[in-house]
Parts: structure tokens; sequence; C-alpha cells
């Protein structure tokens, strides 16, 4: 199935237009009752200005009585919009475009993609974590201001600072860099060698912390499991989940002062043996 639209709200958008089309009376206060949600709740929604969670998108799909194909595309582009890690958009946007490969060719979606020749630019660990430090830690974020607190050299966060700002990613006001694009997401459909690059420095950065770090300071555990392969689906779903609930209590954060990493990293320690 092809699908004209590449966003939640845009679907939203449209089913209403449609509706008022066929009734000149139908009202935003109608829609509204039909999703069940509040107009003022509705309009937060149409505005960008509040995201639909996932659990209100599947009741709304319900009520739009959508199919299952329309279900899962919908529900995908609400996992997605509501993603905060560039790892979690990734993952979500390959399985937008796996229902809807048309999408490639979005100009909704191209403002915020990254391809690899790009991200090989900030490929670095630090990259990603000097663009969550200005966006979501109080403060005149220089590149004096940045090195410190990230402990980098004043040269390596002056290169990456060139490079965002180059790729339009931030921009520099009044002497302080800030944040120019509410979404950044990485694109890619085969293994390559920016993203090794870049979780091979995440978990550089990882092992330094199991010997500087105490409790007060990180979180870290480790379990091992006999699984079977056919669950690696649910496994990433469930991987995902935990991302998003973690990001969400983030976001709640009202004294953010430092920038955290976490890694997952499931993987197979077994091998198949020849026969």
């Amino acid at each position: 199935m092809v699908f004209k639209y590449d966003d939640s709200i845009s679907f939203l958008k449209s089913t209403l237009e449609e509706k008022a089309r066929i009734n000149t009376s139908y009202s935003l206060r109608a829609f509204a009752k039909k999703l069940g949600l509040s107009p003022g709740g509705l309009s937060l929604v149409l505005n960008r200005k509040k995201r639909l969670s996932l659990e209100r998108a599947y009741e709304i799909a319900g009520a739009l009585e959508l199919n299952a194909e329309e279900t899962e595309y919908f529900l995908a582009l609400i996992q997605m919009e509501g993603a905060k890690s560039e790892a979690l958009k990734l993952q979500y946007l390959d399985r937008v475009k796996e229902l809807n490969p048309h999408i490639s060719g979005s100009q909704n979606l191209k403002k915020t993609l990254l391809g690899l020749e790009h991200f090989k630019l900030i490929s670095d660990w630090y990259g990603l974590a000097i663009l969550e430090l200005i966006s979501g830690v109080k403060g005149k974020w220089d590149a004096k201001s940045i090195s410190k607190k990230l402990k980098l050299t004043k040269i390596e966060v002056e290169v990456m600072l060139e490079r965002l700002v180059k790729l339009e990613i931030i921009k520099e006001v009044d002497g302080s860099f800030k944040r120019n694009v509410d979404t950044l997401m990485i694109e890619s459909h085969v293994p390559s060698e920016a993203l090794r690059s870049y979780y091979e420095g995440v978990h550089e950065q990882s092992l330094k912390t199991i010997r500087t770090q105490g409790p007060a300071e990180k979180v870290i555990g480790a379990q091992v499991f006999a699984f079977d392969p056919s669950q690696m689906e649910e496994v990433r779903e469930l991987t995902n989940n935990f991302l998003d609930q973690l990001n969400d209590l983030a976001l709640k954060g009202k004294n953010k002062t430092e920038v955290y990493q976490a890694i997952t990293n499931i993987f197979k320690i077994s091998h198949q043996e020849n026969v």
C-alpha cells in the first residue's frame, strides 16, 4: 500500500479536512469527540505542540476504523516522531520506509534526515553529546565552556561546532550555540563505518566509567539469557520501548545539569557448531 501522508499530524489533518469536505458543518470539536480527545488537546496535537502517546494513537486508529496495515503504519509514525534518541529514530524510520517506500522522497522528512556522508562529519562520540548539551542543559555554551564540561580539547570542540553549523544542525547566537533543528535522524539501510565508529567511541567512554564512576553517577547491569533467535524482533521492540520511556523520564527533569549516554547492546556470545 502507498500512503499519501508521511507524518501522523498530516494524516490527522487530512482526515479532518476530508470529513469537513463531505459535511461542511463538521467541526474540530466533533473530530476531537470521535478521537476521544478534548478540542483543546486535539488543537495542541494538530499544531505540533503535544505528542500523542502510543496507547492513545492505537485508540485513535480504532476510532477511525483503520485497517491492520494502516494502523501499523500510523503507529510506526507515532513511534518515530516520539523517539528522542537518534538510534531509535533511525530504527523506526527504517520500519516506516518498509511500510511506505515512497517516503524516501518526502520533503517533510528531508528537513531532519542526515545521510551517512554527512553523519561521518560528526560521528565522533562527542558530536551528539555536544548537541545534547547545548540543547538540553541550561547555560551559555561556547567552545570553552563545552570543552570544560565534556573534558574535551578546545580544538576538538571547535572543529565539531564548525561541522554542526555547516550541517545547519546548530547555529551561533550572540557568542553561544543553539540547536537549529528539533529532530535529527540518521538514514542508513546498510552497516556503515560511520555508525560503527560512533558506537565504538560510545563504548570506549562507557568502559572508562566502570572504574571512574560510582553508583551515584551511573546505573550498570548485565544479564545472560538462553534465547530463541527468532525472538530478536521482540527484544528490539522491548529495547526501543525502554529507551523511549527513559527519554520521557529525562524530559520531566526540572534541573538538567548533566548529559548522560544510554547504551543497550544485546549480542550473541555463543557460536553455531559446524555439522
